[in-house]
């Protein structure tokens, strides 16, 4: 089950209307350095998507309280918003892919492979 994929169905469409029902961890703050960045880009993408009549949650992964929600929140998907290590790096994908959880963006792979610079350049 290694990196499941989600497409988020258009909610304009009338006979995607079901799709309001589903509940999104909008996943954001996280432990590295770019954490604030990573909540402004989570409320941007929080707006958009509740503007589109998605039910979306903020999970922040910093502590063992907002990790384990992710498992216990009942959520359909993630939407990623962290930025730097354990984000970009494909650490809380490998987590995503243990519990179940579907998400947005490349996989574990894809994203160890390219925030290591040195192995993206050599691919």
């Amino acid at each position: 089950m290694q990196g499941q994929k989600h497409s988020l169905p258009d909610l304009r469409e009338a006979d995607s209307i079901e799709a309001s029902t589903k509940k999104i961890a909008a996943i954001m703050g996280g432990k590295s350095s770019e954490r604030e960045v990573s909540f402004s880009s989570g409320q941007c993408v929080m707006s958009a998507l509740e503007e589109l009549g998605y039910a979306i949650e903020m999970v922040d992964p910093a502590t063992y309280v907002g990790i384990r929600r992710l498992a216990d929140g009942g959520f359909d998907c993630a939407f990623l918003c962290l930025h730097g290590a354990y984000g970009e790096d494909g650490c809380i994908k490998g987590h995503l892919d243990l519990i179940g959880l579907p998400y947005t963006s490349s996989d574990v792979l894809g994203s160890a492979l390219a925030i290591n610079k040195a192995m993206a350049k050599v691919i």
